[in-house]
């Protein structure tokens, strides 16, 4: 059942990858921790969590400008699943573990909890921004407040916050935020929770990812 395609597809994508609950109970589908990636770039890359799928390679030098995940049909049978999409560089000797707080493209505590038709994209660290980033620079940020609950603090607070009132604290540039500069990157997914229980579920994750470097004329330097 699970399939990757690659190519121009619909929207502009370049990658899908297609999985469903027989996939994820099928033993060898999903990572144990500690085991050979099989990549070809990097064959002795290791998984560093239960749980985790390769899904695509983005080359060095591109630009990722969307990834995302949509339930095609709703889950059954488990109550505690997670989903994370991540990426490292593909020479790294380990894929680490996916947590909410790592988790760069995709973070979905509740998995299970979706009902067919739910699609989330860019939610991970790499497309969000911090409102502290936002509130804490010189000219109309929290810089100096010593935190207490006295008129004069609470008034500049509360200033800052205003000067601040139009500023989004989730970014999703239609120019690419993330930027694979030196390294290709391994391209993976980490679902936590119990897996042998589920009865019914299936997914896409799509990816859009451009290779710059693809386009230039003459010599093409190595993936790496």
């Amino acid at each position: 059942m699970a399939k990757l395609q690659s190519g121009n597809l619909a929207g502009g994508l370049t990658h899908i990858f297609e999985f469903n609950y027989e996939d994820l109970k099928n033993p060898g589908f999903l990572s144990t921790s500690g085991a050979l990636t099989g990549s070809t770039v990097n064959p002795a890359q290791t998984f560093g969590a239960d749980g985790q799928k390769i899904v695509a390679t983005f080359p060095r030098g591109s630009n990722i400008y969307e990834a995302g995940i949509v339930c095609i049909e709703a889950a059954a049978g488990a109550s505690d699943l997670g989903f994370f999409l991540k990426q490292e560089p593909v020479d790294d000797a380990i894929l680490n573990s996916i947590t909410a707080d790592t988790a760069t493209l995709i973070d979905i505590g509740e998995f299970d909890n979706r009902a067919a038709g739910f699609n989330v994209a860019n939610n991970g660290i790499d497309f969000r921004q911090s409102l502290s980033q936002f509130v804490t620079d010189v000219s109309s940020g929290l810089d100096g407040l010593t935190g207490g609950t006295d008129a004069e603090n609470g008034a500049a607070a509360a200033l800052a916050l205003y000067n601040n009132r139009n500023k989004s604290v989730f970014e999703r540039s239609p120019f690419g935020h993330r930027t694979f500069n030196d390294k290709a990157q391994t391209v993976y997914f980490q679902i936590n929770g119990t897996v042998s229980n589920l009865t019914a579920g299936r997914w896409l994750i799509y990816l859009r990812n451009l290779d710059v470097m693809s386009l230039a004329n003459g010599f093409k330097p190595d993936k790496l």
